[in-house]
């Protein structure tokens, strides 16, 4: 690709629908763990993931009330944490 564009290309592939089913694991993971910070209130910090996964875990804990998210740390090690709103 690069030889016929002159350019550099980024290529992503998904080998037997990989990235649909981690998207979907991430959104069950990120469902359990804001109704258990709903539950017992407190924060949790989640592993260090990249930009794409991240905002997965933003959109779907942002559907729960009573339950934030934000992200913390510097890249490629940044997390996201996912914390009981303040009253």
């Amino acid at each position: 690709m690069q030889r016929k564009t002159q350019e550099s290309a980024r290529i992503r592939l998904d080998i037997a629908g990989y990235a649909e089913r981690r998207r979907e694991a991430l959104k069950i993971y990120a469902q359990r763990l804001g109704q258990q910070v709903l539950e017992e209130g407190g924060e949790v910090i989640l592993e260090a993931m990249n930009a794409a996964e991240r905002k997965i875990i933003h959109d779907t804990v942002s559907e729960i009330d009573g339950v934030r998210t934000y992200s913390e740390g510097e890249e490629p090690r940044r997390s996201v944490v996912i914390a009981a709103e303040e009253e």
